[in-house]
């Protein structure tokens, strides 16, 4: 069972808890002009690769900064929303392959994608309200 962030406070610190995995993610498959993509993964969903890979190619369209996982490091140390974008453009950078799930910081990089919400600020919210429909039946 997944022990997902519940609070921003709890998202900043389960990034800083698995930086070091997770700077390897992003340095490893954040997709960018001129790297290269050289391992061979067995893709398990190819519906999803496929949708993948569209995505990919616009990622790569973007201006990201050359050394990345400084970049991410200076957003990790002033906790820049921006570094979700990062995660998220990583976690679209992996092929669709059962493999991935080994690797280590996947599963939190997941996490941190899936509750990226946390990190938005509470007026950003206020128009998101949901609202409780109740029956007397």
């Amino acid at each position: 069972m997944n022990n997902y962030p519940k609070t921003k406070e709890e998202w900043w610190k389960s990034v800083d808890n698995n930086w070091k995995n997770i700077r390897a993610l992003i340095v490893r498959f954040l997709p960018r002009e001129g790297k290269e993509f050289l391992e061979s993964f067995v893709i398990t969903a190819p519906a999803a690769e496929h949708i993948r890979l569209l995505q990919v190619k616009d990622i790569l369209k973007e201006n990201l900064p050359s050394d990345i996982a400084y970049y991410a490091e200076i957003l990790l140390s002033n906790r820049d929303p921006k570094l979700l974008e990062i995660l998220n453009k990583t976690w679209w950078g992996m092929p669709e392959s059962i493999e991935i799930r080994d690797i280590s910081g996947f599963g939190v990089l997941c996490d941190l994608c899936s509750e990226g919400y946390l990190l938005e600020k509470e007026d950003d919210c206020k128009d998101n309200k949901v609202m409780a429909i109740s029956s007397d039946d």
